[in-house]
């Protein structure tokens, strides 16, 4: 039974995990309702919210078919990305992220985010053959899963199998997902699986405090709580030497540098970290062995000798002499120029030594412009397949803004691609005169018409075309 919204029938209900990018194509297919369209337009346009299982603020998507499939909060959780992009945050800041995507006017949203070009981008067009199959048959229409909008995720997590891609805007995201070993398809498998399942059952703010507690209880903690970064480092990129499927998550796993940013974003209170390398680090912290613990000797304490204290006094004397006669230097370039010094007290009067130590400066550190990776570079210098092309056969428009919706970037990261290649993304992209366009398709509609035995006057031709007569007859000199 349909449900009247305003001018609109709801033809359809929403399915159990169906993003919501999904049911508002739906709803532009099947009810006509024009504010939806324009949503789904305009998000497609400027980049899909949480990796395109959202196409636009959820309070718009409500208002425009009158909270049909639930309100903001149940849509939110159930039918996008949010609980898993949140797993990295403090519940306060998750609400707070919440009340932003659900009631905000800017396009920016404050979940976090790594380097342009090794962020996903619009993941709907990918699908999973079994679970396709399964739609058509028991929906009856195409549905696009919030676990296959997952960032480089190239299998689906129930099936197994490797998702395909069935619309243009997700083209660079599965050029990017290729078969390439056994070891990288388990690899694969097993990281969309536990990201599913983090996505299901962890609450923001929990994750990293089992991931903390795991590599603490294996002694990659030291007692104040500090990770050893040192000792993690090796096992960490040992794990994943073997690679993904997906070239950007293999370059990731393979740099510390941006794992380590990481890790610190995600011990701060008014930061987070990525939710794809929270993935990667609770899979590190279940997989890795124990260290063995170095015993530590105690710190020299009431129970000291009269030689120890004598000892530790003149290390103390030394470290604050050092300290006065450098009074510009940094912390850590006193511990530098006195390194023997320092490792003794630190060794074996480290209170101390914490509490006369110079406060840590922080260092001037310009906004520095990141490299687009070389795998996404690479991807689309070697790709010679026009992303544009409709099943139609219908001449595509011939316009960066095509391409970019093609291959589901945002505008940044394209003027940026476009740089870096120093040219379009691939020589189809260039821009075309309008009267070839619009020549080209108007001949092989009429081509067309002619061998199905249809009308070839100018209206019929160009409702053919899909253009309008008057575009025909401006630009088309033959008519």
């Amino acid at each position: 039974m349909t449900k009247a919204i305003h001018d609109v029938r709801v033809q359809f209900p929403a399915w159990p995990g169906e993003s919501v990018t999904s049911i508002a194509d739906m709803v532009a297919k099947t009810s006509g309702t024009h504010a939806v369209r324009k949503l789904l337009r305009t998000g497609i346009r400027r980049g899909a919210l949480l990796y395109g299982s959202l196409p636009c603020r959820v309070q718009q998507f409500c208002d425009a078919t009158s909270s049909a499939y639930g309100d903001e909060r149940d849509l939110l959780a159930d039918h996008t990305l949010h609980r898993f992009a949140t797993v990295g945050m403090e519940a306060a800041m998750a609400e707070r992220t919440a009340e932003h995507v659900v009631f905000g006017t800017i396009t920016r949203t404050k979940y976090p985010k790594l380097m342009p070009g090794f962020e996903c981008g619009n993941r709907f067009g990918l699908q999973c053959p079994e679970c396709a199959l399964e739609a058509t048959m028991v929906a009856g229409r195409r549905i696009s899963y919030v676990a296959h909008c997952i960032p480089y995720a190239t299998r689906c997590p129930w099936h197994g199998c490797k998702l395909v891609c069935d619309s243009e805007c997700s083209s660079l995201e599965i050029l990017l997902s290729q078969n390439r070993g056994q070891a990288r398809e388990a690899n694969s498998l097993r990281y969309a699986r536990l990201a599913w399942s983090i996505h299901q059952n962890t609450a923001p703010g929990a994750l990293w405090s089992r991931i903390h507690e795991n590599l603490q209880a294996k002694g990659y903690a030291t007692e104040g709580g500090r990770l050893r970064l040192r000792e993690l480092r090796p096992q960490f990129l040992g794990l994943f030497s073997e690679g993904f499927e997906d070239a950007r998550l293999t370059q990731l796993a393979a740099d510390w540098h941006i794992i380590e940013s990481c890790i610190r974003a995600a011990n701060r209170v008014d930061r987070a970290a990525p939710a794809s390398i929270l993935v990667l680090m609770d899979w590190t912290a279940h997989e890795i062995e124990p260290i063995r613990q170095k015993p530590s000797r105690a710190p020299l304490g009431y129970h000291a000798s009269m030689e120890e204290r004598l000892s530790r006094d003149v290390h103390r004397r030394r470290w604050l002499d050092h300290s006065i006669a450098a009074p510009t230097a940094s912390r850590t370039q006193l511990r530098r120029t006195a390194l023997g010094l320092w490792m003794w007290l630190y060794r074996n009067d480290r209170p101390w030594l914490l509490a006369n130590q110079r406060p840590a400066r922080r260092p001037y550190n310009p906004r520095r412009t990141h490299a687009i990776p070389e795998s996404v570079l690479s991807t689309i210098r070697g790709n010679a397949v026009d992303m544009r092309e409709r099943a139609g056969g219908r001449e595509p428009l011939p316009s960066a803004y095509q391409m970019r919706l093609a291959y589901g970037m945002n505008d940044y990261l394209f003027d940026r691609v476009t740089r870096s290649l120093r040219r379009a993304p691939n020589p189809v992209q260039r821009p075309a005169a309008r009267e070839v366009f619009v020549s080209r398709r108007f001949e092989r509609a009429a081509e067309r018409n002619m061998v199905e035995g249809l009308p070839r006057d100018i209206a019929s031709v160009s409702r053919q075309a899909r253009l309008r007569v008057e575009t025909v007859q401006k630009f088309n000199r033959h008519r």
